[in-house]
């Protein structure tokens, strides 16, 4: 199985619900996926301010 016990990756799935930086998301689409980490749409980073600072290499995540 892959992560979360889905069985195939690439087929959606709604869950009910996933907590991103103390922020829990309720009734969340997912896709199966055989990676080790995930990949956050725009729906998701919508509800956080973002600060990508290439420069310095960084990233912030925060919830306002």
């Amino acid at each position: 199985p892959l992560l979360g016990g889905f069985e195939q990756p690439g087929h959606a799935h709604q869950v009910q619900g996933i907590e991103v930086e103390g922020l829990r998301l309720s009734s969340i689409r997912v896709t199966a996926s055989e990676r080790p980490d995930m990949l956050l749409g725009r729906d998701v980073l919508n509800h956080f301010i973002l600060t990508l600072d290439g420069k310095a290499l960084t990233f912030e995540m925060v919830d306002p």
